[in-house]
């Protein structure tokens, strides 16, 4: 419809506008309030979002609305209301999105500071991987998680198994963005340049293609430039973009806490000055998530 043709544009002021005229004229209509909620969560409005999904979800429940609100909670550091959203969540039984879920839970149990919790989840994708040699999914998934569990050498070993090799019209998925940039910090690691180049080189034109494909970057793709920034040797570069992604609304502060290419900023002041004032504004975005719970208690009762 033209609201998400606007939203595709990326002009996200002009579909917010139509889906609240949607929603005027039909309060029961489930997803207009998912894509006003998609709409606000890339804004970095997550207090906003996390509303919005609740009533997408409230009007039909679904694992989705429930994933997307769960993940928020998370990025929020509200770890109860975090968990009490995945607990909604039924398993899936097709793998992929079986997989889609077991990451909500391993973010959670991440953020939250529980990562011992975590790794049997993330271990468990290395055995299904080894199970499943023939999975080009399973795979990418066990070098996404060998590259979080900070083992380099299975990193590769996974990636390289990857049946055909991933190409760059394949780089869509971000099961594969995460572990192209997790191998090719692997390979730097273990002093492999011109592998690590190889990727690199990749990851370069699969963000020139997403730069000429949208009208507006997403607060996701600087993030991504961050990263790419820091395997070019860049710092300096990587906190300029990683600057832009808040400034777009990526609230996902505590990931670069574990995720290893990042770990060479932690001592930089600037870095800890950005993430600093990005925790301020998710205190904010708390408290005002608090006040709107008091007023709804103090309205229903």
């Amino acid at each position: 419809n033209v609201a998400n043709i606007l939203f595709s544009q990326g002009k996200e002021s002009e579909a917010l506008n139509v889906y609240d005229q949607i929603m005027d004229a039909d309060p029961h209509y489930h997803s207009a309030y998912y894509l006003a909620a998609r709409i606000s969560e890339s804004r970095g409005r997550l207090d906003e979002a996390i509303n919005q999904y609740t009533q997408a979800y409230e009007l039909s429940p679904s694992d989705q609305y429930a994933v997307h609100v769960a993940n928020l909670y998370t990025d929020l550091g509200e770890y109860d209301k975090s968990w009490q959203w995945i607990d909604r969540i039924e398993t899936p039984a097709e793998p992929v999105s079986r997989s889609w879920v077991e990451w909500v839970k391993i973010a959670a149990l991440t953020a939250e500071g529980r990562k011992q919790e975590a790794l049997p989840m993330q271990k468990a994708k290395l055995t299904t991987a080894d199970e499943m040699p023939d999975s080009a999914f399973h795979q990418e998934d066990a070098a996404a998680a060998a590259y979080l569990l900070e083992d380099v050498d299975l990193a590769i070993h996974y990636f390289e198994k990857v049946p055909g090799g991933i190409t760059l019209k394949q780089m869509d998925n971000s099961n594969r963005t995460d572990a192209m940039f997790g191998v090719a910090f692997a390979y730097q690691q273990r002093n492999q340049p011109e592998k690590a180049e190889a990727v690199i080189n990749d990851l370069r034109e699969f963000l020139a293609a997403w730069q000429s494909a949208n009208f507006r970057q997403s607060n996701h793709y600087w993030y991504m430039q961050s990263k790419l920034a820091l395997l070019e040797g860049e710092p300096r570069l990587a906190l300029v973009h990683l600057q832009r992604a808040i400034d777009e609304g990526w609230r996902t502060y505590w990931l670069v806490q574990h995720e290893p290419v990042f770990a060479q900023l932690k001592s930089d002041p600037a870095f800890s000055r950005m993430i600093a004032g990005l925790e301020t504004r998710m205190d904010i975005m708390r408290e005002q998530l608090a006040l709107a719970s008091t007023f709804e208690t103090d309205w229903s009762g």
